[in-house]
């Protein structure tokens, strides 16, 4: 029989070697659905000629979950006991600061970190002292415990389809349609700023989802509004040696600027960005994934 201090080393080792895992498992995941859009349904070749659809059957909770189990088992097979669980919550509430302060957080994304912090810190003692959790806990304590936390990350991992759809359908906007809506248009009212950009004696406003406007800014005291650029997905905008470049969804757009009176698409790159049917829906509003379908085009509203 190994002795108790050479046991507890071999475990501690093989905590760190299953949050090897599992942390590399979440890398894979954002391989598999959120890197560049689909990286393997994008470029692998045999992806593309089996037209293989990938579906995160997670919805997107995988990644905070994987990231929680992961760090908690390691930290108990770094530290001590109490340390370990100490840094295993200040983890937890960094994570959920952190989704506060950028603005995305997401219920089932919180549940399933907590889910995560809990399973790790639950198995790495049972794993630690397994001689003496078996001898103080019967079997069907854990077994009822073990699959509490199961369901648990089962609720949290299925996210909006645990609840449903919230009863409306993608509107979408053909790719045809979206390559074509670039448009110079008569000024209009502002409202909705999300970016601003200043180039020469020009103001550029992006109006998110919708467009640009283009203001005079001469007179920085009182610019003057002067049209409107249709650009259907736009959220972002830089401009370089009179050449704007813009966002259009998944696309991106080019425009001239050598002759403010004469503004026009020079170039569109395509399928630049990460298809998002969320993109111009507001945070409450929640598809029924069988309605989803990245071949109609983009999502522009819901119905």
């Amino acid at each position: 029989m190994q002795p108790i201090s050479a046991r507890h080393s071999a475990r501690s080792k093989a905590l760190i070697v299953g949050a090897a895992v599992i942390l590399l498992a979440g890398a894979f995941y954002y391989l598999l659905f959120r890197w560049h859009g689909d990286l393997l349904a994008r470029h692998w070749l045999w992806f593309a000629e089996y037209r293989v659809t990938l579906s995160d059957p997670t919805s997107g909770t995988f990644p905070a979950f994987a990231h929680m189990l992961g760090w908690s088992l390691l930290a108990f097979g770094l530290l001590a006991k109490r340390n370990a669980v100490i840094t295993t919550v200040v983890m937890l509430l960094m994570t959920a600061t952190a989704e506060f302060t950028l603005g995305i957080t997401d219920p089932a994304d919180l549940l399933a970190a907590l889910a995560g912090a809990l399973s790790g810190v639950l198995v790495s003692i049972a794993l630690l002292h397994r001689d003496v959790v078996r001898r103080r806990i019967s079997d069907t304590v854990i077994a009822v415990a073990l699959a509490g936390f199961s369901g648990l990350f089962i609720s949290a991992s299925c996210g909006s389809d645990c609840y449903g759809s919230s009863g409306v359908s993608p509107v979408y906007l053909s790719y045809t349609e979206l390559r074509r809506s670039v448009a110079v248009v008569d000024a209009r009212p502002l409202s909705a700023i999300k970016r601003l950009y200043l180039y020469d004696d020009y103001l550029f406003l992006n109006k998110r989802n919708a467009g640009i406007h283009i203001l005079d800014n001469t007179d920085p005291r009182n610019p003057v509004n002067l049209a409107f650029i249709e650009i259907p997905g736009n959220t972002e905008i830089s401009i370089r040696d009179n050449f704007l470049y813009a966002d259009s969804y998944v696309d991106l757009v080019t425009l001239d600027l050598s002759d403010p009176d004469n503004i026009y698409e020079a170039n569109r790159q395509i399928d630049i960005f990460p298809w998002d049917e969320y993109q111009n829906v507001s945070d409450d509003v929640y598809f029924d994934y069988t309605e989803i379908d990245q071949n109609r085009g983009v999502v522009v509203a819901y119905e």
